[in-house]
């Protein structure tokens, strides 16, 4: 099988794969990418280790699933199959550390 890149933006990126049948990639995890899986043609078996579950997604023509980041994965092509996949990132609304609190600043030295 291989892997095709289509698009690289700032928070995505899109690639093609073509497998042959029984052709698998490498069991893995993201630290930060979401990962969806678009059949686009034949059938495609993805594993997924979740909070210490194992699962098994069998997709075909049409169908997706989507992989979030920090669960380990593996596909597996069931037939020779084509596939778009999908990688993002989300940014995190709560992505703030305060030191201090805002708000009007204090004068200073301004004495009248």
């Amino acid at each position: 099988g291989h892997t095709k890149p289509i698009f690289f933006g700032n928070n995505v990126e899109i690639h093609h794969i073509a497998a042959r049948k029984g052709w698998q990639c490498s069991a893995h995890e993201h630290v930060f990418k979401f990962n969806l899986f678009y059949v686009l043609k034949g059938r495609l078996l993805v594993r997924t280790t979740k909070d210490g579950l194992d699962d098994e997604t069998i997709l075909s023509s049409g169908e997706t699933t989507v992989v979030k980041p920090g669960d380990k994965h593996q596909f597996e092509a069931l037939s020779d199959c084509e596939v778009l996949e999908v990688y993002w990132v989300e940014l995190d609304a709560n992505d703030i550390r305060r030191h201090t609190q805002g708000g009007r600043a204090k004068q200073r030295g301004n004495k009248r």
